[in-house]
């Protein structure tokens, strides 16, 4: 797993361009990141990376 993936992965999931995801976006910080996107970008992560989160780690 690189780091161009995850922010490939992350710029998909916020309907952004890869230049915007920097280290500065995280949950509860970052105004688009709600519930849905949550979801939506563990669903991501797992399916691109071949992983499945615990729910203790999701949440």
């Amino acid at each position: 797993m690189d780091e161009d993936t995850i922010k490939k992965i992350f710029a998909q999931a916020f309907e952004i361009s890869e230049e915007e995801v920097t280290d500065e976006i995280a949950y509860n910080s970052y105004q688009p990141w709600d519930s849905l996107k949550h979801l939506q970008l563990v669903s991501m992560l797992e399916e691109e990376l071949g992983i499945e989160f615990e729910m203790d780690d999701i949440i």
